[in-house]
């Protein structure tokens, strides 16, 4: 059933156990009641009170951060089931002009995280991010050791 216990029962012929199997699998689908009016604000609120309070205190920050100047502005407003791809997609959209990839990234990595943990906890019965993708590239610093390295094949080849 929907919180996860097992039911069994014995028939006379197999197409009544097929017909209860429907029948259940039905019962357990209507029984994920998402709270039809909850928002995104109302959710995020809950979320880091309550589910992400263990993380380290520069990731909530970080959350908070993301959330406050580029999600909320965009989706805070709409109820929890009204959130599709296409809102969270315009939340990154948004950001591609005025933010790096790796700040892009981690709205990316915050919207993914919120909405998995509502998914999970029966708020929202499907996924909002599933086939979201941001395209800004994240660029990397060069590694020391790299430069390092390339200097010294440099040297050598120039005393060889």
């Amino acid at each position: 059933d929907a919180l996860g216990k097992r039911h069994e029962k014995l028939f006379k012929t197999l197409p009544e156990a097929r017909k209860w199997r429907v029948q259940a699998i039905q019962n357990a689908e209507v029984s994920v009641n998402p709270d039809v009016d909850m928002t995104v604000d109302e959710w995020f609120l809950l979320w880091t009170e309550n589910l992400i309070c263990d993380l380290a205190p520069n990731t909530i920050r970080n959350y908070k951060e993301r959330y406050n100047r580029n999600i909320k502005p965009v989706i805070g407003m709409l109820k929890m089931i009204e959130v599709r791809p296409m809102h969270c997609k315009k939340v990154l959209n948004d950001m591609n002009l005025n933010y790096a990839g790796s700040t892009i990234r981690q709205t990316y990595i915050c919207m993914g995280t919120m909405f998995k943990a509502a998914l999970m906890n029966g708020i929202i019965p499907k996924h909002p991010m599933d086939g979201v993708r941001y395209s800004k590239i994240v660029k990397s610093k060069p590694k020391l050791f790299l430069i390092k390295s390339k200097l010294l094949i440099l040297v050598l080849v120039i005393f060889i």
